[in-house]
């Protein structure tokens, strides 16, 4: 055990002087009472020392309080594995052009590493979904490589095949061992037909099916999905416009919709970019989550 500010404990010193004190004062009571011993009853040992007794303990209480004792427990932690998934297709692109989330992820990377025992993935989905970067350690010697895993969106993938991402990412969180985590950042538009396609298509509906299977997989296997949604709003904030009031009522796109309903079947959490500084709070806020 250690203490904040042991300085205080000289005032312990006080202790053995008051008792000191109250002994001789104890003696001269005793002194003069043996002179009037017929008149004056003499009052028993334990009421005459249990003022004192009370007064020690309180004052060695406040000494050791003022010291701040602190104690160093060592708590076994789990590991967390975070895998996150990027959507690259073209709207992404057009949604955060001047790659502003960088700033976010590469914060995020550095809090993870603050923490031992942390690990992570990349992957990145639009048309198809790859591995960008295999779960790796995060340590000082991976720490730059993991970084430049998540390079600026420069895609022309036409398609959004979320669930082939998440699919992926499922992948690389199969047998890891500790908690695990899957951060999904996209517009949420899925679109398996082509953004050239004006309406909605069996296509899209049969991947919105693939989609949704994977929740009871996820919750069975205890991976919370935390989903970030980069939209036509968020191009504005990042681009430097006006930004939204806080409480202004903003309708949710189709998109966010969707990913707030991945988050939400999965136990995760849901986050929309709406100001500048949302990406660093959401990172920041899954980072606090998963250590």
């Amino acid at each position: 055990m250690t203490f904040e500010n042991p300085y205080a404990l000289l005032a312990l010193v006080a202790v053995p002087l008051l008792v000191l004190v109250f002994v001789l004062r104890e003696r001269r009571r005793h002194r003069v009472a043996e002179r009037f011993a017929s008149v004056a009853p003499r009052p028993s040992r334990r009421t005459r020392y249990l003022p004192l007794a009370v007064l020690l303990a309180a004052l060695t209480a406040m000494v050791v309080g003022v010291a701040r004792p602190e104690a160093t427990l060592s708590v076994k932690r789990e590991e967390a594995t975070v895998v996150i998934a990027l959507d690259i297709s073209r709207s992404m692109q057009d949604n955060d052009p001047h790659n502003i989330r960088s700033d976010g992820e590469q914060t995020f990377i550095d809090f993870l590493n603050s923490v031992e025992g942390n690990h992570l993935g990349v992957v990145f989905f639009g048309a198809k979904a790859r591995v960008m970067q295999p779960v790796t350690a995060i340590q000082r010697e991976t720490l730059k490589s993991l970084k430049d895993s998540l390079p600026p969106i420069d895609s022309r993938a036409q398609r959004t095949e979320i669930g082939l991402g998440m699919a992926k990412g499922v992948e690389l969180l199969e047998g890891r061992g500790g908690t695990r985590y899957l951060v999904v950042m996209s517009d949420g538009e899925l679109d398996r037909s082509g953004r050239a396609a004006q309406r909605w298509s069996r296509d899209d509906e049969l991947a919105l099916r693939e989609l949704r299977a994977l929740y009871p997989k996820l919750r069975q296997e205890n991976v919370l999905v935390f989903t970030i949604a980069l939209t036509e709003y968020s191009r504005k904030a990042l681009a430097g416009g006006a930004e939204p009031q806080p409480n202004a009522p903003m309708q949710m796109t189709s998109g966010e919709l969707l990913l707030k309903e991945i988050a939400e079947s999965t136990n995760g959490k849901f986050y929309r970019i709406l100001r500048q500084r949302d990406y660093l709070d959401a990172f920041l806020d899954i980072f606090l989550q998963v250590r």
